[in-house]
C-alpha cells in the first residue's frame, strides 16, 4: 500500500478543481491510499469523495485570529502529530505557498509540489525534495492533474477530469419546481460581485420560471442574500447550512 497525502487546504473552487486528482491516481496507483489536508471549514469537500481515506483538517483563518488561545495552538498539534504519524510513502502539496508547505516538515515521505517557475511563491519550493515544473497558462484543474501525473510518471492522454463526489441525494424542502442555485459568497471580496449583477441574473431566471435558491455561510453573506430575495419573489434565501447539506439541493 502506497500512502499518499494530498495538501490542498483552500479555498472552495481550488478544491473542487484538485478533486479529479484523486480519480487519476487511484487509476494508475491503485494500491494507493489518498489523504487529504484542508481547512477545516471546507473538509466536507473531499469527505465526499468515496476513495479519499481520511481527511486531516486544520483552521489556520482561525488560528491566526486566536493566537493566545490555548484550543487553537491544540487543533494545529493534533493535525501536525496526526501528519507524523501517518508516514506518508508521497506528498504532493498543491496549494504552493509557504502556509502548505509549512507542513510537509513534519513527513516522511518524497515531497512533491510545483517548482519556483511554477508556484505561487517561489520560497515553498524549497520545501520539497521533487519539484515540477507546470504551465500557469493552463485551466487549474488541468495543472492540478499535471502536477499528479508528473509526481508518479504517468501519462494522461486523453483522459476525462472526473470529480468522483458521491452525494446523497435527500431533498429536504421538498422542491418540486425546477430551480437554480446562486451562491453569490467569497473568501475574498476583490472576487464579489456587485449586486446589481446578481440581480440581472435573477430577473434572467424569473423570466424563465426558475426558483432562485439563494445559500449563506456567514452574517454578511445572509445580509446579501436578504437584499437579493427583494428583487423577485421566485427568490428563496435558504437557511444556513453546511457544504454537505447545500450539495444535496445543488445535485437536484
Amino acid at each position: 500500500m502506497i500512502r499518499i497525502l494530498i495538501i490542498k487546504t483552500s479555498s472552495l473552487g481550488d478544491i473542487i478543481h484538485c478533486l479529479p486528482v484523486v480519480n487519476d491516481i487511484k487509476y494508475f496507483v491503485p494500491e494507493s491510499s489518498i489523504d487529504w489536508l484542508v481547512e477545516e471549514s471546507f473538509a466536507d469537500i473531499p469527505r465526499l469523495h468515496p476513495e479519499i481515506n481520511s481527511v486531516i483538517t486544520i483552521s489556520l483563518r482561525s488560528w491566526k485570529k486566536n493566537l493566545r488561545k490555548k484550543t487553537s495552538w491544540m487543533g494545529l498539534y493534533k493535525a501536525i502529530k496526526t501528519i507524523r504519524h501517518n508516514h506518508y510513502d508521497i506528498v504532493i502539496d498543491f496549494q504552493g505557498l509557504l502556509k502548505s508547505a509549512f507542513f510537509t516538515l513534519f513527513t516522511h515521505g518524497d515531497i512533491h509540489g510545483f517548482d519556483k517557475s511554477s508556484i505561487r511563491e517561489a520560497a515553498a519550493s524549497y520545501f520539497y525534495k521533487h519539484t515540477h515544473s507546470v504551465s500557469k497558462q493552463i485551466h487549474a484543474v488541468v495543472r492540478n492533474r499535471e502536477l499528479a501525473s508528473k509526481c508518479f510518471e504517468y501519462n494522461l492522454l486523453d483522459q476525462s477530469a472526473h470529480f468522483g463526489l458521491e452525494i446523497h441525494n435527500i431533498n429536504n424542502f421538498n422542491l418540486s419546481e425546477r430551480y437554480v442555485v446562486l451562491i453569490h459568497g467569497s473568501s475574498k471580496r476583490s472576487k464579489q460581485w456587485p449586486l446589481d449583477y446578481w440581480q440581472k441574473i435573477i430577473q434572467f431566471f424569473n423570466v424563465l420560471g426558475l426558483r432562485v435558491l439563494l445559500p449563506w455561510g456567514n452574517l454578511e453573506e445572509y445580509q446579501v442574500s436578504k437584499a437579493l430575495r427583494k428583487t423577485s419573489t421566485n427568490c428563496l434565501v435558504l437557511p444556513k447550512m453546511n457544504i454537505s447539506d447545500l450539495a444535496n439541493i445543488i445535485s437536484g
